[in-house]
């Protein structure tokens, strides 16, 4: 599996916890919306550079489309 495909799995997980909640309590509007997402792209970038510093030569890039992609596909906030 490449690192797109399994940053996907991982953002879509997040986002299904974030969606549960939700749906228990209902606290996620705008604001908190904005900030899962801010925060998780924030960990895939910091990620990525990391990645980019120790695999210069061999790093496969990330799909960032496919990253919003797979947190659009589960998100129920």
């Amino acid at each position: 599996m490449d690192i797109t495909a399994q940053l996907a799995a991982v953002v879509r997980q997040c986002t299904e916890g974030f969606s549960a909640l939700d749906r228990r309590s209902g606290f996620i509007e705008t604001t908190e919306r904005e900030a899962i997402y801010l925060a998780l792209m924030g960990i895939m970038d910091a990620m990525d550079e990391q990645r980019s510093r120790l695999f210069e030569a061999d790093r496969q890039p990330v799909d960032q489309a496919a990253i919003d992609a797979a947190m659009d596909e589960v998100s129920d906030f």
